[in-house]
Order: structure tokens, then C-alpha cells, then sequence
């Protein structure tokens, strides 16, 4: 009896990890730590985000070099206003406080490194950014920032399941816009389908043209530009999924000398 019911506690324990295995494997998204932080708090007022960055001592400008000083679109969230830009990371106005609050992966600014706004509401901030030639380690990213925790986090990888696998083919083009160009560079995309997994820096996904809220799940959408349905590719995850990695990246508070 001692041996069966030993025998039917290792089939039990075997079953709660098998179990804890399948919850694992049901995640639709897949966030990894990011290296943005907070670099600067500066006061300055004007718009130009390179002159923002001298100031802040983000960049020495050399001679007469022109810097891309441009906001790469505004959203308001949080209480902020927040603006991508060409090298001065993600950008947040208080207007409260009246001061510029500057993230980014490192110190430097870095003259035309693209980061652009995908989406926000109350709770998110989806932000991309690509390859820079004076950078060759950094690698395109889709991050997202969680007001609610406070927190930086890259989208590593999201779930192939409900997704659209399109890609470039040219006689289609010449099918639907005979006057069409193509890309100068081609993709497909269908081969995701038979993964489990979507890795967006590998795949190049991380650029999507549009991320929309459909009830609590976050969907992403890609060439929608050419309007040709055999071209256009779609990821999507679960807001809930997304919450709970931020908790797992987060760490536990103390109290009492105990985690929690």
C-alpha cells in the first residue's frame, strides 16, 4: 500500500508540473528585460529633441553638422505627453513639472536612429526602433513601457496562434497595380506559421504598421501600406498574458524581511 500510494504521489507531482508546462506554453507573448532607463530629467523649453539632448550633455554637436531634432509623433498618457524621435530615445513632457524626462538604452544620443510611437492608451506604450550603421549591436526592437509597474520590457517573441502569414509576390503585384514598384527588399513570412513562435527581432517583425486593443487582445499589423490582403501579415496576443510577464519580470517587494 506504502508503494502504490508513493507511486500515485509521483504521478500526482508529475501531473501539477506537466500542468505548470502547459500554462507555460499557453502564453501568447514573451517579454524580455529591456536596457532603456531613465537617462536624463532636464527643464528646457523649445521643441528641437536635439537641442534638448545638448543641453541635457546626451551629444556635443560638431561644427555646423545638422541633427534631426524633429518629434516622431505625440501621445498622451499617464498625465504625459510622449514623443519617439531620430536618436534621442523616447521622450516625456510633464507638463505639470514643466520638464523633459529622456529614455533610452544608453547615455548618447545617436544622430538618426529612429524610434517611433506604435500605440498607447492608459496602461501601455508600444515603441520600435531600428539598426543603426554606427551601432551594429544594437538590433530592431519592439519595447513596451507598463505605467502601471513602471517598467521597460522588450516584446521578445509573441504566439503564432490566430496569426497571418502574407508575403511579397510579384505576380500578385502585377495583378493588383500593374504600375506598382516593389519593395527593395521582399519578405515572406509564411513559414512562421509552423512555429509555435514569432521571434520579432529575427523575423524583422518588429516594425509593426499598427497595434489596436480588439477587446483585450493587443493585434499587430504589418504591409498594410500596399492594401493587398496576400501581402499583409498579423500577430496578436493577450492583454492578460502581457500583464502577467510584466509581474514576472518585476521584482518582489519586501516585507516584513519576507518576498512576496
Amino acid at each position: 500500500m506504502r508503494i502504490l500510494a508513493a507511486c500515485w504521489l509521483v504521478l500526482g507531482l508529475a501531473h501539477l508540473c506537466c500542468w505548470a508546462e502547459d500554462e507555460a506554453d499557453r502564453r501568447s507573448v514573451r517579454l524580455a528585460p529591456s536596457q532603456f532607463r531613465l537617462i536624463r530629467e532636464v527643464d528646457f523649453e523649445g521643441r528641437d529633441l536635439f537641442e534638448l539632448a545638448i543641453k541635457a550633455g546626451m551629444y556635443s554637436r560638431k561644427g555646423n553638422e545638422y541633427l534631426p531634432g524633429a518629434e516622431r509623433g505625440a501621445v498622451s498618457a499617464g498625465g504625459r505627453t510622449w514623443h519617439g524621435s531620430n536618436g534621442v530615445g523616447l521622450v516625456a513632457y510633464d507638463p505639470g513639472m514643466k520638464r523633459y524626462y529622456v529614455y533610452y538604452f544608453q547615455e548618447q544620443a545617436i544622430p538618426g536612429h529612429h524610434l517611433d510611437i506604435i500605440h498607447a492608451d492608459d496602461e501601455f506604450i508600444f515603441f520600435s526602433y531600428g539598426y543603426h550603421k554606427d551601432w551594429p549591436d544594437v538590433r530592431g526592437s519592439l519595447e513596451v513601457y507598463s505605467l502601471k509597474f513602471n517598467r521597460f520590457a522588450r516584446v521578445e517573441a509573441v504566439s503564432t496562434t490566430g496569426g497571418k502569414f502574407g508575403a511579397f509576390l510579384w505576380d500578385v503585384l502585377k495583378k493588383e497595380n500593374p504600375l506598382g514598384i516593389p519593395p527593395q527588399m521582399g519578405w515572406d513570412e509564411r513559414n512562421l506559421a509552423g512555429r509555435d513562435w514569432a521571434d520579432l527581432s529575427e523575423s524583422r517583425l518588429f516594425r509593426p504598421d499598427r497595434i489596436v486593443d480588439e477587446g483585450g487582445v493587443f493585434r499587430f499589423s504589418y504591409h498594410l501600406g500596399w492594401k493587398i490582403d496576400e501581402f499583409t501579415t498579423a500577430l496578436q496576443f493577450r492583454k492578460n498574458d502581457l500583464i502577467k510577464e510584466f509581474e514576472r519580470l518585476s521584482p518582489k517587494k519586501t516585507v516584513g524581511g519576507e518576498r512576496h
